[in-house]
């Protein structure tokens, strides 16, 4: 359980920061709760059965969560990050800082790049650790698979 613990725990810090969304304290999401069918409502219940997995050690969860994660990392790096990188149209920047106007940040807001709001950084630095460390998981088993070294049970 302890080689599960580090990726146990970037989960449950992931799951517990995105459920900010849910209950939306002011400040930190834009004011607009999520409705119950929703992408946001899919990836909390993708968060909790990868928590699941780890807890029952399902043989597959960490493959289950690279895929997922991958997605919604790929949605929030054309959200967030990919403007803040490589730039954008000025319409998109004030599109942007006129949605999350009353949002906290790190920096504070530009009329010439996307600075993402600090719930969306720290929810990309947690995604990002998360997902890091999923796939480097999936690797190891793909390798160990690939090499037929049997796993070592640990005694309890």
């Amino acid at each position: 359980m302890r080689k599960h613990l580090v990726t146990l725990v970037t989960l449950v810090l992931l799951a517990l920061w995105y459920s900010i969304i849910f209950w939306d304290p002011a400040g930190f999401t834009v004011g607009d709760s999520p409705e119950v069918i929703s992408i946001y409502t899919l990836l909390m219940v993708f968060l909790i059965i990868s928590i699941a997995g780890k807890l029952m050690q399902w043989k597959y969860s960490d493959h289950f969560s690279a895929l997922y994660l991958t997605a919604w990392a790929i949605l929030q790096w054309q959200a967030h990050w990919q403007a803040f990188f490589f730039g954008a149209s000025s319409a998109k920047i004030d599109g942007y800082n006129s949605y999350f106007s009353d949002t906290y940040r790190f920096a504070q807001a530009s009329e010439q790049q996307v600075i993402p709001d600090m719930y969306h950084t720290i929810l990309g630095v947690l995604l990002a650790i998360t997902l890091l460390i999923t796939l480097f998981n999936v690797f190891k088993i793909m390798r160990r698979n690939f090499l037929g070294i049997e796993e070592k049970s640990s005694p309890r």
